[in-house]
């Protein structure tokens, strides 16, 4: 996510809280309700999306390849067993590419992996009988069709993901520019209340604009409470070390601290009469990053 795509999402959120906290001032306002409406329904079509797009690509690739070490353990396991039976049973293997060391496997890629795989395991199958019950029984067909099958919707998955993309990409971009088009509508309904409302005009005018922001740093709310009996504790001191950034609890418990850098950090908390802790955190773009943090005494 670059800054102009979190700068947008960041003004989308707040236009919805803003919009949903203001409710009774446009009930009676038609034109306003329909615009809102077709706000939201389009915010849930670029979340939609936008969650596609977050898939893991590298976390889904990886179960993939780990179906497919697993596949080729198995299958190497149950060869190097089945081979012995069927030399002495005298079945003719010239003909077939039937791998002894799961290492094989593993370095083919995926359609000959499929293709030795299944030829394999139909040789297997074809000689069960025979096999049966001290090479290779159907207990172990049934297993190895597990893993093959695992291994095929793996694989079916990590390459469908791949295919959409682009076409994800596209239509995000798309919705985005709709979206844009159904604030621009908002902001024009609103100017109605201009005159009438200039706060809550005014207001909306602000929280529908896209601001710049920091891609790489945040900003952290943390909560700091007593462990006995969850009450607040005011004038505790919150120091992130990494960056040094400093902060006061006010009486609510509560410390707001601007532009903490992205990703895991450490933050002291101190007070008067409560034990020191040192916490890691992980800190998210564009999320809301709020913490609770209880103290002993």
């Amino acid at each position: 996510m670059n800054n102009l795509q979190l700068a947008q999402e960041l003004m989308h959120t707040s236009l919805n809280n803003f919009i949903d906290s203001n409710a009774p001032i446009y009930a009676a306002d038609a034109a306003m309700q329909n615009a809102i409406t077709g706000f939201k329904n389009k915010l849930a079509e670029i979340k939609a999306c936008g969650d596609f797009l977050a898939t893991d690509k590298k976390a889904l690739t990886q179960k993939m390849l780990d179906a497919k070490l697993e596949l080729a353990s198995t299958i190497s396991t149950q060869c190097k067993i089945a081979i012995i039976g069927m030399k002495n049973a005298g079945v003719d293997l010239s003909s077939v590419q039937f791998e002894l060391h799961n290492s094989a496997y593993v370095k083919m890629p995926h359609a000959e992996f499929v293709h030795v795989v299944n030829q394999n395991r139909d040789l297997l199958s074809n000689n069960l009988a025979t096999l049966t019950p001290t090479y290779f029984t159907a207990q172990d067909l049934t297993q190895l069709d597990q893993f093959i099958a695992t291994y095929g919707t793996e694989l079916a998955n990590s390459k469908a993901l791949i295919k959409a993309m682009p076409a994800k990409r596209a239509e995000y971009r798309r919705l985005i520019d709709e979206v844009r088009d159904i604030i621009d509508n908002i902001r024009v309904i609103a100017k109605r209340y201009k005159t009438t409302n200039t706060t809550f005009y005014e207001q909306l005018l602000d929280v529908s604009t896209v601001k710049q922001v920091n891609v790489h740093h945040t900003s952290v709310q943390l909560t700091i409470k007593r462990s006995t009996d969850g009450a607040a504790i005011a004038n505790a001191a919150v120091t992130f070390n990494n960056s040094k950034k400093q902060g006061q609890t006010d009486e609510t418990g509560k410390v707001t601290i601007n532009e903490i850098r992205n990703g895991k950090v450490t933050v002291t908390v101190q007070a008067a009469g409560f034990q020191t802790l040192v916490k890691e955190v992980h800190i998210e773009q564009g999320k809301e990053n709020v913490f609770e943090v209880t103290l002993a005494a």
